[in-house]
């Protein structure tokens, strides 16, 4: 039989199993359940990934039946492994289950999160998550020097928070010696990778105190990067690299960008910036408007006053 139907068909399942699964919220079918019908193969996709939301849901349909004959053994086996990888549906089904918790049976998890990060081409995320057990010492002996090694593996296959928590760690000197370097270096390439956290603290460690210079083009696509995912304060910055680094039109139209998304976060020094480039370009009545905008964001703003004043406004 197939698991076909299971997201329509899953919550009134639920409805009808134990008390404790009916209240239960276990979200929207995770991305390729859909594709993956067969159990077989959904089962190889939640172990070989491992991928824990697959695990979860496939458990959860043995448990109530829904699209599969019902098999409480194959479903404690799979709520188990969604579990100790990390589902909260997975650890909430079977709990409600078994009204058991699953310290022991989390070892396989760990080893198929193992299984997967050795890999010619590893999955980051196994990396993460069984760094993250050996962190903090959970159902197996902390090890921060293994935890390192796993986050350094993760970081390596492309996995950003594997970057940011590796960074943490070797800027705190947690599993060895505090390494500002190599903490900066960790924390940039989980923002390459597209990850917030990571610029935030990327961007933390390159103020620090004894940190060697950077580079200014490494610096500035860091703050180009923080302000693009959200960051407010680095977009002043990631304009200010722009107009120094770039020839005078490109400069201004790259810089203007990023001065209006900082200014659109109500960030003063953004809207300021973006009326000297307003004012500059001949805009005289959209810079004021800037400039005013500026002192509604911060009163005391005194170049914004002076650029009023010079303005006529």
């Amino acid at each position: 039989m197939i698991l076909s139907g299971i997201r329509l068909l899953v919550v009134a399942a639920l409805l009808t199993a134990q008390p404790a699964l009916a209240q239960l919220n276990f979200g929207p079918m995770p991305d390729g359940v859909e594709q993956v019908l067969e159990p077989e193969a959904a089962e190889r996709a939640c172990r070989d990934g491992p991928n824990e939301a697959v695990c979860a849901w496939l458990g959860i349909a043995y448990l109530t039946g829904t699209g599969v004959a019902a098999d409480t053994g194959k479903a404690e086996s799979l709520l188990v492994l969604a579990c100790g990888l990390g589902s909260a549906p997975g650890c909430e089904a079977y709990e409600a289950m078994t009204g058991a918790d699953l310290p022991a049976q989390r070892a396989l998890a760990q080893n198929l999160n193992l299984a997967a990060c050795q890999r010619e081409r590893g999955a980051g995320v196994g990396c993460f998550n069984a760094a993250q057990l050996y962190r903090i010492g959970f159902d197996v002996p902390q090890d921060l020097a293994k935890a390192l090694q796993l986050y350094a593996r993760g970081c390596d296959q492309g996995h950003g928070n594997s970057c940011n928590t590796l960074a943490q760690m070797e800027f705190n000197g947690v599993g060895g010696p505090p390494n500002k370097a190599a903490a900066f270096a960790s924390a940039n390439k989980g923002c390459e990778l597209r990850t917030r956290d990571s610029c935030a603290f990327a961007l933390m460690v390159s103020q620090s105190e004894g940190l060697a210079p950077i580079e200014p083009p490494v610096v500035a696509t860091l703050f180009q990067s923080s302000c693009e995912l959200g960051i407010i304060p680095a977009c002043y910055n990631a304009g200010a690299y722009a107009l120094r680094s770039l020839p005078v039109a490109a400069a201004k139209d790259q810089a203007g960008s990023f001065f209006a998304r900082g200014c659109d976060g109500r960030n003063a020094d953004s809207c300021f910036a973006a009326g000297v480039v307003a004012r500059d370009g001949g805009e005289r009545d959209h810079a004021a408007e800037l400039f005013r905008k500026t002192l509604e964001i911060d009163p005391q703003h005194q170049r914004a006053q002076t650029g009023l004043a010079q303005l006529g406004s």
